[in-house]
């Protein structure tokens, strides 16, 4: 059996874990004004530092992810932002239908978690993405056939 096709995937900030971020925020918004009723003023202060520090990080954290090309060359995956090692391997976590999450690694031990998304009008492009990613974890975990076990449930 033959492997997938040669399909490359342009990746950018997701909105998806900002979404998240949003909600958080807005639930520690919540938690503070709670906790303004029923905490002494100076243990408020301390968790609203810490909580604002917390809220900081992340969106830093958020605002400072990868960006580059992931790309399947028919024989092995490349991320462009390791210039020195761009082959990498894929770890499939989950699917989302219109986005997913992918651990990448290098033989350096360096790695990445990526939240990939279809980006507007792009739904073909992006299904093929896909395809190539399930397949070549089936290729990876050395059997020819999809683990259905393994393999999350997704409608191509």
């Amino acid at each position: 059996m033959h492997g997938p096709p040669a399909v490359a995937c342009r990746l950018s900030r997701s909105p998806q874990p900002a979404y998240l971020l949003v909600g958080v925020a807005c639930l520690t918004a919540f938690m503070m004004a709670w906790l303004w009723i029923h905490t002494s003023l100076w243990t408020w202060i301390s968790l609203a530092l810490l909580a604002l520090s917390l809220n900081a990080f992340a969106w830093f954290q958020w605002w400072r992810s990868a960006e580059g090309v992931l790309q399947w060359d028919g024989d092995q995956w490349h991320w462009t932002a390791w210039s020195l090692a761009p082959a990498c391997r894929v770890q499939w976590i989950y699917d989302f239908q219109t986005w997913g999450l992918v651990k990448i690694a290098n033989e350096k031990r360096q790695s990445h978690w990526l939240c990939l998304h279809k980006g507007e009008n792009d739904h073909a492009h992006w299904q093929a993405f896909r395809r190539a990613l399930l397949s070549t974890r089936a290729l990876v975990n050395g059997s020819s056939q999809h683990n259905e076990a393994m393999v999350p449930r997704s409608n191509f």
